[in-house]
């Protein structure tokens, strides 16, 4: 599953009804993004988990992905998630 515009919609335009502000630091500066989960999204990755290994996919930065990820998975389901370098792999358990 890709997890930008598949299960969250980010933008660094503020916006009220954000589930959750991400804020990064790294090297290039600071900013906020702001994260808006798709209908539905948890449910289906608690219910997929039960039966499949999910792996989420972005090419965004690691620092802003880990983040909305654990947010979005506040169950603790266990699936796979690749980020920025897909060898940088990281399996939630």
């Amino acid at each position: 599953l890709d997890l930008d515009e598949t299960l969250v919609h980010s933008t660094f335009v503020p916006c009220k009804n954000a589930d959750h502000i991400v804020n990064i630091n790294d090297e290039h500066g600071s900013c906020q993004i702001f994260v808006r989960y798709r209908p539905g999204a948890r449910e289906f990755l608690e219910y997929m988990t039960k039966y499949y290994e999910v792996c989420i996919f972005t090419a965004s930065m690691s620092s802003y992905a880990s983040v909305v990820i654990d947010e979005l998975d506040k169950i603790d389901t266990n699936f796979t998630s690749f980020t920025e370098n897909t060898a940088d792999t990281q399996k939630k358990t």
